[in-house]
């Protein structure tokens, strides 16, 4: 599944590919790192710090028992194709820290280059 969201599989850019399979992990074992390190058995270290910035984007919300994590945009279909799936892919950007997410504010800053271009993701009225 996270191969056909990214459009490619680990050996193209395998730190975006853990960073997107540590965030579907959450879906399973829920936002909590100790357990998603044992599920996906990555490193420690790299599954915290790949934490440590969905929590800053807001996907991730709450601690311990109380922690939830906001997957409702990657549902959406709201009549466009691959909505949910563009909804993952940056929030992806955001765990590998490629992007920051403020909000519905995606800020988007290429490596090595000056200004962050930002991008919106509208939600569906409903």
């Amino acid at each position: 599944m996270v191969e056909e969201i990214l459009g490619h599989g680990p050996k193209t850019d395998p730190n975006l590919f853990q960073a997107a399979v540590i965030l579907l992990s959450c879906t399973a074992v829920g936002p909590n790192a100790d357990r998603i390190t044992k599920f996906t058995g990555y490193d420690r270290d790299k599954v915290r710090k790949v934490a440590r910035r969905i929590r800053k984007g807001g996907i991730w919300c709450g601690r311990g028992s109380d922690s939830a994590m906001d997957i409702g945009p990657w549902l959406e279909e709201d009549g466009r194709k691959g909505q949910g799936d563009l909804a993952f892919m940056l929030d992806a950007m955001v765990a590998n820290g490629e992007c920051d997410k403020v909000g519905e504010t995606y800020n988007l800053t290429p490596k090595g280059r000056g200004k962050a271009r930002t991008a919106t993701r509208r939600r569906s009225k409903r």
